[in-house]
């Protein structure tokens, strides 16, 4: 059967692989999204107050 096919089957070619990115480490998606200031907390009023004031205070608690 395979002397029937050419020898380039159109169709077949996915061209070169895509190239990775060395440099780049793995990141977890919730880390890679998570936002990174305060104006990111879109619709999270209510968070932003209760960290705001915890930052203030100096009340800083433990997060996992």
């Amino acid at each position: 059967m395979s002397a029937d096919l050419p020898d380039e089957t159109p169709g077949f070619d996915l061209g070169a692989p895509p190239a990775t990115a060395a440099a780049t480490p793995y990141r977890v998606l919730a880390r890679k999204y998570r936002p990174q200031n305060f104006t990111d907390l879109i619709g999270q009023e209510a968070m932003v107050r209760t960290l705001s004031n915890a930052f203030a205070s100096g009340r800083i608690a433990q997060a996992y």
